[in-house]
């Protein structure tokens, strides 16, 4: 399918819209219509080349989304199409060793160090600009029309939240918790500052 997408092509250069080859999801996979995208610092990184995840160019960035299923590949059941959903950004296996000692930040499954780099858990991309494979930015790659994520990623929301409000829990929420929780460590009952 082809869809439009904001693609990085080179670093210090501004996006280019551009139509892209969207593949059909395979077994597990999901493809979202973006209804929203924010644009995180590490979006803003990579644009200048100073995100060491995004370096094989070109590059479709966003990860911050929420949208409505338009297709469903094989073996998918917790989605389907017309749903929506928040793309979460990190998917924990639920089974290595960091997941079973409540560390699920620190995955070591294969399939989601595959999507830090922007590639699915079979180590391809489901994207191609002009011809060359394109990688999405930690495998979702919203700053398009169209994504192709692990079913893993897609958690259903109530069809009367606004996705606009809903895309921001997907990454910008979840980092001030995770700091709050796991890097500060802030208890119950403490005062903070936050600057």
């Amino acid at each position: 399918m082809k869809s439009l997408a904001a693609v990085l092509t080179g670093f210090g250069a501004p996006l280019a819209v551009r139509e892209i080859e969207v593949a059909a999801p395979r077994e597990g996979e999901v493809m979202v219509a973006i209804a929203a995208s924010g644009i995180c610092g590490s979006d803003l990184k990579a644009l200048d080349g100073g995100n060491p995840r995004v370096q094989d160019l070109p590059f479709v960035l966003g990860h911050e989304s929420a949208g409505i299923v338009a297709e469903a590949g094989p073996g998918v059941t917790s989605v389907r199409p017309g749903d929506h959903v928040v793309i979460a950004m990190n998917r924990p296996c639920g089974r290595c060793r960091d997941c079973a000692r409540g560390r699920a930040y620190l995955c070591s499954d294969p399939a989601r160090l595959n999507a830090i780099t922007g590639l699915m858990a079979d180590g391809t991309t489901r994207l191609a600009v002009a011809g060359q494979a394109a990688r999405p930015m930690i495998g979702i790659g919203s700053f398009a029309e169209y994504a192709v994520v692990a079913e893993a990623t897609c958690v259903p929301v109530p069809a009367d939240v606004p996705l606009d409000l809903l895309a921001l829990t997907a990454c910008a929420v979840v980092t001030g918790v995770g700091a709050v929780l796991n890097t500060a460590r802030v208890e119950v009952g403490s005062s903070v500052l936050v600057v």
